[in-house]
């Protein structure tokens, strides 16, 4: 009686700006417009910045954050708000409610802070302008070098047009075919499990993820000069690395949810709660965000003298630890640790898991509860090996058997096919997500 006076609320129902059903169409058509104006517009002008030397200066770093801030506040509402529109039910989870309300507030207070902060900038600009000048000498004698040149996939003229195309379209299925997944186990009951739950993280990530490289490789793709700011590159580090990490840890969640739910099944959704999903997928976002900094100060504590030309299509790890003119054993070091915690126990995590499973799924009598039990995690499974069987190769191969060109076919491989190929290989080989597509298409579920 007491637990139950605690809460007894498991989800909210949101009644949205208008009851109207008439209305709801056009609200959803003009929000959608206004939050495709403030995606374009805000990340528009990060690209600017980031891509135009003249405007490396505070006023413009703040900027940056503004906008980046700004796009980030709207999606805590936007999304969700949109799918409402459309939905009959416009319900949000306990869990989801406390996620908004917190991302909400979070970057809501960010942005009043970062606001005052410009202020200050302005300022001091005003005030002591000549200041500026002197600061930025002292600074540029920290490194010499401020940019880097990004070689790229391909140095032939006539293939960039080519490569182009091909990575937006992949580019484009990434962003479509994950948001498409999130969309369907948002629209549809049936699948807010704690597996579907996991899958949005991970196509959240993936989106993140390969939007960390394939902005800038598709402008370096079409620019004659293909540079990177020195700070451009600490940032695309440090956000390629963090999803990454991230992926490696929502991948072993994943398969610690299967390993429950064959396990035990009716105790699944009492082990698997609401509340032990959301802190496994935060514990999984945080120790990106944690690792990655530690490898980010590691690598960019080095000196990259007079050579800046990176052969590679972004700034990763061991292409920088070629480049630095300075001993990397301490980076190296510090490299290999994280690759203990980030991707050996993650996949020892998983290949134990699986382990237990196939003892779970031999113990099952009948054939056809061990195919849908199999079933359940074969994409799962496929997925970890064309991730973890990539990315493995690249960090834990020693530095005499690796080349810049080896290092580059294996990071397209994780960075940019993987990605593409998971929201294929789930909505492919998973039969509840094929019906959530055929509902949201309006067609019957059974044809």
């Amino acid at each position: 009686m007491e637990s139950r006076n605690l809460t007894s609320v498991t989800e909210f129902i949101l009644l949205g700006l208008s009851s109207r059903p008439e209305l709801q169409v056009h609200l959803f058509l003009l929000f959608f417009i206004f939050y495709l104006v403030i995606l374009m517009g805000n990340l528009l002008i990060v690209l600017l910045i980031l891509r135009d030397s003249r405007l490396h200066t505070p006023m413009y770093f703040f900027l940056t954050n503004l906008s980046s801030i700004e796009v980030c506040f709207t999606s805590c509402v936007f999304p969700q708000m949109l799918v409402h529109l459309l939905a009959e039910r416009k319900s949000i989870s306990y869990f989801r409610c406390v996620i908004q309300f917190y991302t909400f507030l979070s970057f809501g207070i960010a942005e009043c802070y970062i606001l005052s902060v410009m202020a200050y900038d302005r300022y001091v600009a005003i005030r002591d302008p000549l200041s500026g000048p002197i600061n930025k000498v002292e600074s540029s004698n920290l490194t010499s070098v401020t940019e880097f040149i990004l070689l790229g996939l391909s140095s032939e003229p006539e293939l960039q047009v080519h490569l182009f195309l091909l990575f937006l379209m992949v580019y484009l299925m990434v962003l479509l075919g994950n948001m498409l997944i999130v969309l369907l186990i948002l629209r549809d009951s049936r699948l807010r499990t704690p597996m579907y739950f996991f899958l949005t993280n991970l196509s959240c990530i993936e989106v993140c993820y390969t939007s960390c490289v394939f902005p800038q490789m598709l402008v370096h793709f079409l620019a004659e000069r293909k540079s990177i700011s020195y700070s451009c590159c600490v940032i695309q580090f440090y956000t390629s690395l963090s999803f990454g990490i991230a992926e490696c840890y929502i991948l072993s969640v994943m398969a610690y949810d299967r390993y429950v739910a064959i396990r035990d099944p009716l105790r699944y959704s009492v082990t698997m709660n609401w509340g032990i999903c959301g802190m496994l997928a935060a514990v999984s976002w945080l120790g990106g965000f944690i690792f990655s900094s530690v490898d980010t100060i590691a690598t960019f504590q080095l000196s990259f003298c007079h050579n800046n030309a990176i052969n590679h299509f972004l700034c990763e790890m061991p292409a920088l630890l070629h480049l630095s003119c300075t001993d990397t054993t301490h980076a190296e070091l510090v490299m290999h640790v994280l690759c203990i915690f980030t991707l050996l126990f993650p996949i020892t995590f998983i290949i134990l898991s699986y382990v237990h499973i196939i003892i779970a799924v031999l113990r099952i009598h009948s054939a056809q509860g061990r195919r849908k039990a199999f079933s359940t995690c074969s994409s799962h499974l496929l997925v970890v090996t064309l991730f973890f069987g990539t990315i493995m190769s690249l960090y834990l191969k020693p530095k005499s058997l690796s080349s810049p060109e080896y290092n580059k076919i294996v990071s397209v491989f994780y960075e940019v096919f993987t990605p593409a190929l998971n929201p294929l290989i789930y909505s492919l080989r998973n039969k509840e997500v094929k019906m959530a597509l055929r509902k949201l298409l309006g067609k019957p579920e059974s044809a």
